[in-house]
């Protein structure tokens, strides 16, 4: 049986700094001249070759969600979903992440 090189949890840990890194994106910028990069660029870069090979609808709603820092209920009335399809579609998203980050 193939070992799993990343967890589920750990996909909606880095998720979750993810987000927090575009909100802060300006300050985390300017601290790299004083301290170097911080792990989190190359979460960055390998999430987002992953998205670049999603369905267009997850594509958009990784976007939305952790990149501009929307809430699921946010979206869902942005683009005239239910919160409850989105969420499925969250979950979508991290089942695509673990396949594709779990094979590459």
């Amino acid at each position: 049986m193939k070992e799993c090189k990343i967890l589920k949890t750990e996909i909606r840990k880095d998720l979750k700094n993810i987000r927090y890194y575009y909100m802060y994106k300006k300050d985390i910028q300017e601290a790299v001249k004083y301290v170097g990069e911080n792990y989190i660029s190359k979460k960055l870069a390998m999430y987002n070759d992953a998205i670049q090979k999603t369905p267009i609808q997850l594509y958009n709603l990784y976007y939305n969600l952790y990149i501009l820092g929307y809430t699921q209920e946010y979206y869902s009335d942005k683009v005239c979903y239910n919160v409850a399809h989105v969420s499925r579609l969250n979950s979508q998203l991290i089942n695509f992440l673990y396949t594709y980050l779990n094979n590459n």
